[in-house]
């Protein structure tokens, strides 16, 4: 399933052009093969998307995920003002960027 097809646009353009766009792929079919519900992935890539875009400027890589994203969920998210396109639900950002870091290696 090409989720990139189903999302918005814009939402491709921040995502593709982040750390994450080479990522993003792999992921979201990992979620797929696992079993979600197109739902629940369609939600993720928002909110990855939605985290690519205010993190770029930091230019992080895979390894600094987990720290980017709770500084995201923390420091971010209280606060958003990125548009009412964006995820800031913390519930679905937590687990899509949870979700992340458990991607098997050879899918990263």
């Amino acid at each position: 399933m090409n989720f990139f097809e189903l999302a918005p646009p814009l939402a491709v353009e921040r995502l593709q052009a982040s750390a994450l766009g080479s990522f993003a792929r792999p992921y979201l079919d990992y979620l797929y093969e696992q079993g979600y519900k197109k739902d629940t992935i369609r939600r993720y890539f928002g909110c990855i998307s939605h985290f690519a875009f205010w993190a770029t400027p930091w230019r992080f890589d895979l390894s600094d995920l987990s720290k980017l994203a709770n500084r995201f969920v923390s420091e971010h998210l209280p606060q958003c003002r990125c548009g009412d396109t964006v995820m800031r639900r913390w519930v679905d950002q937590k687990a899509a960027l949870t979700g992340c870091s458990k991607i098997p290696r050879h899918l990263r």
